[in-house]
């Protein structure tokens, strides 16, 4: 499966707009992501589908859905989290971008879905997706 990354917060990155070698490259690129302030970064994969990463030191989110913007769009959601009211800033285009605590997780379980698109370009069964 052909992925691309993509920087949503800096497009100067040198690995903005390149294909992901492997799982293992990309794992170097998430951790270089987690030095800076809590940020973006998509996947896009050569089926019609994209994966939208949200990076920050300890926690991340992730967003799968149509690489056109079709819906639904599916967010990995923390089931014990039941606060829509508190949230994480996420960077894009140097814009925060709230997203609720739900849809929070530890960034070792981001990793873990990254791995698993960039294998099958599909989101991965092990989480629970919410529609929003």
């Amino acid at each position: 499966m052909k992925i691309s990354f993509f920087d949503r917060q800096d497009e100067s990155n040198p690995n903005h707009g390149v294909p992901v070698q492997d799982s293992t490259w990309l794992m170097v690129r998430i951790d270089e992501l987690r030095k800076r302030d809590p940020s973006f970064c998509e996947l896009e994969a050569q089926n019609g589908y994209k994966l939208l990463l949200g990076i920050g030191q300890d926690r991340g989110c992730a967003q799968y859905s149509a690489l056109d913007g079709s819906p639904p769009y599916l967010m990995a959601t923390d089931v014990s989290v039941d606060d829509d009211e508190d949230c994480m800033e996420f960077l894009t285009a140097n814009t925060d971008t709230p997203v609720p605590t739900r849809y929070c997780l530890p960034v070792e379980q981001i990793k873990e879905i990254a791995r698993e698109f960039v294998g099958t370009g599909e989101r991965s069964e092990e989480f629970i997706w919410e529609e929003v």
